[in-house]
């Protein structure tokens, strides 16, 4: 029950962020909505709301997807491997191959160690989830 209790405070946290910073088109203030969003996602994901999860992931991708910045590319970056990866954890392999594969693809070319490094986590889970299909 604590922990449930602990969950919910943290998400009303996030849900005042995020409602506060909707519609900003401050860089900085972006790359904070971002990161509540996917801070949201994950702790929807612990609760076990696996399509509430994947909602504030998809958000993400949705609203921050076209942006140029790195700071923002590399949140998208990251919601898409977390969506991914909570995808491989619920057995859609074929479904998390597929956002792996959009992640290397939309984001090899960048070289900025924020963004390389979910490029980089996206390549070790694909094989990993690759090797775990084949077995």
């Amino acid at each position: 029950m604590g922990r449930l209790r602990g969950f919910n405070e943290e998400l009303r946290t996030y849900d005042c962020v995020i409602d506060r910073l909707e519609g900003t088109a401050d860089v900085e203030l972006n790359t904070t909505l971002a990161m509540a969003l996917i801070k949201k996602g994950i702790v929807l994901g612990w609760m076990g709301h696996t399509d509430a999860e994947m909602a504030q992931f998809e958000r993400v991708v949705q609203r921050f997807g076209a942006e140029t910045t790195i700071e923002l590319q590399a949140q998208v970056a990251m919601a898409l491997l977390c969506k991914a990866d909570s995808l491989n954890s619920v057995e859609r392999t074929d479904d998390a191959i597929q956002v792996y594969d959009e992640i290397i693809r939309r984001f090899h070319a960048i070289s900025d160690p924020g963004v390389a490094r979910w490029v980089d986590g996206a390549r070790e889970s694909r094989a990993q989830a690759l090797a775990n299909t084949s077995s």
